[in-house]
């Protein structure tokens, strides 16, 4: 049997709570020149880039080049190329706190 991506265990009402989640983060967004660096790094994907900021400061810009085993060993960078892995990646921040 193989392996179950975060991605598989979440549900439509998750939206939500994500979305909660993103809030709180914001407070610790204040568009320093590393957060810039960080949303740009990672496409724009502005809630992602809150959240990463939230969990892993000025160290995020390392980490999105790093291979994850939460991730299935991917690089956060990677799971910006399609919505099932941008999924995988919210759940991931998501339980990181």
């Amino acid at each position: 049997m193989g392996k179950i991506g975060l991605e598989q265990f979440w549900k439509d009402e998750d939206i939500n709570g994500w979305k909660k989640y993103v809030q709180l983060c914001e407070q610790f967004w204040n568009g320093k020149d590393y957060q810039l660096d960080l949303l740009k790094e990672l496409k724009y994907e502005y809630e992602i880039a809150v959240v990463v900021n939230h969990n892993l400061g000025k160290s995020a810009l390392i980490w999105i080049y790093n291979s994850i085993p939460a991730l299935e060993n991917l690089k956060p960078i990677e799971c910006l190329e399609n919505e099932s892995l941008k999924v995988r990646l919210k759940m991931c921040l998501w339980r990181m706190d």
